[in-house]
């Protein structure tokens, strides 16, 4: 049985199996998936991505984007391997920190960053399984 996917879960397609005693599991990832309208309507995949807009600019101070009173935008796409384990505002305020601080640590060096991360999050868990991480930012210039 093939449970439903929704978009509270992860777009991993897991398959259990019964080999006498014993159950495992198989996982699918189908994170490239992603606009599959087929895939969708055999409750297999989520076709439509997830979306967070995120304004660092309410949290407390000290966690936002610094940069005055002028909006400042940049965009996030990241796969499942890093939003499994990174929550999307950990991953927004690192992102922010590269582009917008006095010293920013460039936003390539943060990419990096958070797929060590991911990737260290993952190895932790499952011997030797770590799931496709790609993460891409653009800053948005207005």
């Amino acid at each position: 049985m093939i449970p439903k996917m929704g978009p509270e879960t992860s777009s991993r397609v897991v398959i259990p199996i019964t080999e006498g005693n014993e159950i495992m599991t198989l996982a699918l990832a189908m994170s490239r998936t992603m606009g599959d309208p087929e895939g969708k309507k055999a409750n297999l995949v989520i076709a439509d991505p997830n979306v967070e807009v995120i304004d660092l600019k309410k949290l407390k101070e000290g966690d936002a984007a610094e940069g005055g009173g002028d909006s400042q935008y940049f965009v996030v796409v990241a796969s499942d391997g890093v939003l499994d384990k990174i929550p999307p505002l950990q991953v927004a305020q690192r992102i922010a920190q590269s582009f917008y601080h006095e010293t920013p640590s460039r936003p390539l060096l943060a990419c990096r960053e958070l797929i060590q991360q991911a990737s260290q999050m993952w190895m932790s868990g499952v011997v030797g399984y770590r799931d496709d991480i790609s993460i891409s930012v653009k800053k948005i210039l207005m």
